[in-house]
């Protein structure tokens, strides 16, 4: 199926379905990165040892974690479909989703305790790292489009041209 051919509505379904997968990996390699890696019983822990402890059970907290993690990066792939409302601007799309996402992003993290709302200084290196990824991957798909868009009018361009030779004759 084209692109142009799927609703808004089917657009969002797909990109959420594959961004909760996405968000459930990308959760676990935050987890992995940003746990204390303490033992508990023989067993490391899969969850930071603060959200283990908050939620009362590993298991409690990996659900919790799986949950959340799945519903940011469903809701961070499915908003992208604001870019495709015609009506809006693209500041206006991406200040919607930059935005929503990064309220999504932080509530994730204070939830599932990936570092605390107390620390500051986490708080504003995280902020520039969101910030830097957010502008990589805006910055891929604005070329990505652009070079699209490109392609497109050269080809109506020449379609232009072959059928006003053609009219000519």
């Amino acid at each position: 199926m084209r692109d142009g051919d799927m609703s808004l509505k089917n657009r969002i379904i797909v990109l959420s379905s594959l961004g909760l997968a996405l968000g459930v990996l990308v959760g676990d390699i935050i987890t992995a990165l940003s746990a204390t890696h303490e033992y508990n019983d023989g067993m490391l822990y899969v969850c930071t040892k603060e959200l283990t402890e908050a939620v009362g059970s590993e298991l409690g907290a990996f659900i919790l974690q799986t949950l959340l993690s799945g519903l940011l990066g469903a809701v961070g792939m499915g908003l992208s479909s604001v870019y495709r409302i015609e009506s809006w601007s693209i500041a206006k799309a991406t200040g919607i989703h930059f935005s929503i996402t990064l309220v999504f992003f932080y509530l994730t993290a204070f939830t599932l305790k990936w570092w605390s709302i107390r620390d500051a200084e986490w708080c504003l290196i995280m902020l520039a790292i969101f910030i830097a990824e957010y502008l990589i991957i805006w910055l891929v798909n604005y070329l990505t489009n652009r070079k699209s868009v490109r392609e497109m009018n050269k080809a109506l361009n020449e379609m232009k041209l072959k059928n006003s030779a053609e009219s000519e004759k």
